[in-house]
């Protein structure tokens, strides 16, 4: 937790929790209503985080921060579906869902998650809730980037093997879609809210 009010967008930040910082680690601090991630630069400890220009786009964050706001660690992941390379009763490949932590290598999260989708939902009227969900390719489009305010991912589970050979309809992604490798199916759903969207 951020321990003091910051004086101005350019003073280091008193930290109240150590989490081991050091020079170099990249952080996000939020209250909730913004968010800046910087690098921590020379000089930072457990308790005072310096966020210089020559480690950073700027010296100024978006805002004077008090002790409402929170500081985290920061890292980059990457989820995606690839083949696991097993394979099924019936010697289909079975497909997982992975994460890549940015410099510790991939890590399988899941067999038996054969797809993966993104919506984002798009702030049309500035109340700062979603009015519409669209795919990446229609924001874009639409230069809507700046509005997006959540996401919802869903993802399609199986149950790897060939459970009574008959088939299956089910839905997915708003799609009627037909199973016919008797493999049972489940879409599961849920939603995150960004918090470093500036109004």
């Amino acid at each position: 937790n951020v321990q003091n009010n910051m004086a101005d967008t350019t003073t280091p930040i008193s930290l109240a929790n150590r989490i081991q910082i050091a020079a170099g680690n990249y952080l996000l601090i939020s209250d909730c209503q913004n968010a800046d991630i910087i690098k921590a630069s020379t000089n930072s400890s457990n308790t005072l985080v310096y966020h210089l220009a020559a480690d950073n786009t700027s010296t100024s964050l978006a805002k004077a921060y008090l002790s409402d706001a929170t500081v985290y660690q920061y890292e980059v992941l990457a989820f995606y579906i690839r083949e696991t390379g097993r394979v099924n009763n019936a010697n289909q490949p079975i497909f997982g869902l992975y994460r890549l932590r940015a410099g510790n290598g991939e890590e399988e999260i899941a067999e038996g998650i054969e797809n993966l989708q993104l919506v984002y939902g798009i702030d049309t009227d500035n109340d700062g809730v979603a009015d519409v969900y669209q795919n990446a390719q229609t924001v874009q489009s639409n230069n809507y980037w700046p509005r997006v305010v959540s996401l919802s991912y869903s993802f399609l589970a199986n149950s790897v093997n060939d459970i009574n050979g008959q088939s299956q309809n089910f839905t997915f992604n708003g799609n009627l879609v037909t199973a016919t490798d008797g493999q049972l199916r489940r879409e599961w759903r849920s939603f995150v809210m960004f918090r470093n969207r500036k109004n």
